[in-house]
């Protein structure tokens, strides 16, 4: 093994413990049907059930860290808030979908559609909310 190599080797060995202290993960990136526009403070919103016109949907795989980074509450609050908006203002409950590809699917197929997804998608069905 080529010494430069092996330093590689070694850097990735170290680094790979502090990024999962640090928390670092998969980036979250929103993404909206094309007839759909969408401010960042749009998007919170609209995960929160607070902009009706949109229909969010969950990303299975991506949900712990869109809740983590993005909206800043547990799992368990979310479904808690979301249950009350189906309850109390007839919103309906975000689907949630098992991978990026489903996800880009919904989004591209429903008017309103807004999803996130883990890497700016190439399909030219959806476009980045902000």
């Amino acid at each position: 093994m080529k010494a430069m190599d092996l330093k590689k080797l070694v850097l990735v060995a170290l680094a790979a413990p502090l990024m999962m202290i640090n928390g670092a993960s998969a980036a979250v990136v929103f993404i909206c049907n094309p007839g759909t526009s969408l401010s960042e403070a749009d998007v919170k919103a609209a995960l929160q059930g607070e902009k009706a016109s949109v229909k969010p949907c969950d990303n299975a795989g991506l949900k712990n860290e869109m809740l983590d980074s993005v909206l800043k509450i547990t799992d368990k609050r979310y479904a808690s808030q979301w249950q009350i908006k189906s309850f109390r203002d007839g919103m309906t409950i975000p689907p949630t979908k098992g991978s990026d590809a489903d996800v880009i699917d919904y989004v591209k197929n429903t008017p309103g559609g807004m999803g996130y997804v883990s890497s700016k998608p190439s399909d030219g069905g959806v476009h980045l909310c902000y």
